[in-house]
């Protein structure tokens, strides 16, 4: 390979030079490109993708300043690295389905990378993007452009052909050129002095501009910290200028180092582009951090409304609307979220439905409801990517759901299925009471309060006893008791001691499970107590 010490001169034979070039792993791709071609836009025309580089087959690095000057024919051969595409520019201010409160926020941090290195990596960044920093830096390079054109004029100023009638008229008049391209050289070099000190005015203020920064969440996962940073009302606009940056991955930072032992403190070096390298001090000291996937946002953070909506989506599929607390961009807090398919009101924790304060409430679309705890138990490992993403909230701990036809139950629910005790109130059978698994009654001191049409003299009937599948199991007992209102709660169902005996004295017996209905006609009770019970 070339010597990448030597000046970037192309040869003089460029077109006798063909290149080799094409995409990996893909033979049919490669073309031979003039060396005369090298060029971003022809190359990028030719194979129709952003070049991002090119690599040699020993796996060395071109970037495109450096393709005329060092590339080679064969047998060297080159491969295409495409440009990844930038990531998503991320503004809540620039969202227009979201009114609120946002902030900006450092994220994907090393968690080594203390406050002082932290400030000067941004404060780096900041200064690409103010206006007067910028235009001034233009300026100068201008300035100084025109002074290498002009110390080049004056290389060759003894070379030149003058009108002159003997050598030294000629002399004379070369020595007035020069002296006129002297002095404005002079000119030049005092324009460049003084815009100069006005760059270095708007840096040194770039540089001591109030900018909060604190550590506010820390990711043990990826060993990683997210910033928050807080810039005056009057730097609205550059916050949202920073988080539209796309070249925030071409910032490489070296650590600041605390003095040792007296010795002075090494303050941190921020430097900009690919092929920038740090000092070797730098490198043997262990103070580079890879500084390429810290990005800047500006999420939702604080009181909102968003209205979420899924592209090539009609809106009764799965769009919602919320207005509540957001913390990261995430609902977080105590909010109100309308779903396609019904309403919830309370708490969220990390996007998802959370509420262990029992005051929580689902509607449904259905006219159903739920009140009281919102959750649900963790079943699966969190994703790498999407976190918790199966996690989304549903009847959880204890509360009240009712349902549309006036069924009402109270008591223990886990993840979003009847478990635990609780008493079932049936708007047309009765009131089952006791521990349910599954939506069932199995376990022991269940009782049933049964309504039945053929009863009616005795107040229907009560079952008590073990229940297996909704259904009595082995020992367990029938009364008919007086008309009595049905229990509200367990205790109340177990404590009832208003019984009557039924007309033929029986009572008590042992019980066998059938599987068949809870609830069935009168007559078919009692053929079942006198045939098989006693």
């Amino acid at each position: 390979m070339a010597d990448r010490g030597e000046p970037d001169i192309p040869p003089r034979n460029m077109k006798k030079h063909n290149i080799i070039i094409g995409f990996k792993d893909d033979e049919k791709s490669n073309r031979t490109v003039p060396r005369n071609r090298l060029l971003m836009r022809h190359m990028e025309k030719l194979f129709k993708v952003k070049i991002d580089f090119l690599l040699d087959q020993f796996g060395e690095v071109l970037y495109p300043e450096q393709w005329i000057s060092e590339c080679q024919g064969r047998p060297y051969y080159y491969t295409v690295v495409q440009k990844q595409q930038p990531p998503p520019i991320e503004d809540a201010n620039m969202d227009p389905d979201y009114i609120g409160d946002a902030s900006v926020f450092v994220e994907n941090v090393p968690v080594n990378v203390d406050a002082i290195s932290m400030e000067a990596w941004l404060k780096t960044g900041i200064q690409s993007e103010t206006s007067q920093i910028e235009k001034m830096r233009n300026h100068l390079a201008k300035g100084m452009a025109t002074v290498r054109g002009i110390e080049a004029k004056l290389q060759e100023v003894p070379f030149l052909d003058v009108d002159a009638d003997n050598e030294k008229d000629a002399a004379e008049a070369r020595k007035e050129i020069a002296q006129l391209l002297e002095k404005e050289i002079l000119l030049w070099e005092k324009k460049i002095l003084k815009r100069r000190k006005i760059l270095n005015e708007f840096e040194f203020q770039a540089k001591n501009m109030p900018i909060q920064l604190e550590v506010f969440e820390v990711n043990q996962l990826n060993n990683t910290n997210t910033w928050l940073c807080q810039f005056d009302n009057a730097k609205a606009k550059l916050a949202s200028k920073l988080c539209r940056k796309p070249d925030w991955a071409e910032y490489k930072l070296a650590l600041f180092q605390k003095g040792f032992m007296g010795e002075d403190d090494s303050p941190p070096l921020v430097l900009f582009g690919r092929r920038t390298e740090f000092p070797i001090e730098y490198e043997e000291d262990q103070r580079i951090v890879n500084m390429r996937l810290v990005r800047v946002c500006r999420r939702r953070h604080g009181q909102g409304s968003y209205v979420h909506e899924l592209d090539n989506e009609i809106r009764v599929t799965k769009n919602w609307y919320y207005r509540g607390d957001f913390r990261l961009g995430k609902r977080h807090g105590a909010g109100k979220c309308d779903y396609w398919h019904g309403k919830y009101t309370g708490e969220f924790v990390d996007d998802c439905e959370r509420d262990t304060s029992g005051h929580a409430t689902l509607l449904y679309a259905d006219s159903s409801g739920w009140k009281g705890g919102v959750g649900r138990a963790l079943q699966h490992s969190l994703s790498l990517i999407q976190g918790n993403e199966y996690a989304m909230g549903g009847p959880h701990g204890q509360g009240e759901l009712s349902f549309a036809d006036g069924s009402s139950y109270r008591g223990e629910m886990h993840n979003g299925t009847v478990l635990g005790k609780g008493v079932y109130k049936d708007a047309h059978t009765g009131t089952s009471a006791g521990t349910f698994r599954q939506g069932m009654l199995n376990g022991d001191k269940c009782v049933v309060h049964g309504r039945t049409t053929g009863m009616d003299k005795y107040g229907g009937y009560i079952q008590e006893g073990t229940f297996l599948n909704d259904a009595l199991h082995r020992k367990g007992r029938l009364t008919f008791p007086k008309p009595t209102p049905p229990p509200t709660t367990l205790a109340s169902a177990l404590d009832s001691k208003e019984q009557e005996k039924a007309p033929d004295g029986k009572e008590e017996g042992k019980w066998v499970h059938f599987l068949t209905p809870l609830y069935f006609s009168s007559v078919s009770i009692c053929f079942f107590f006198d045939k098989y019970m006693f």
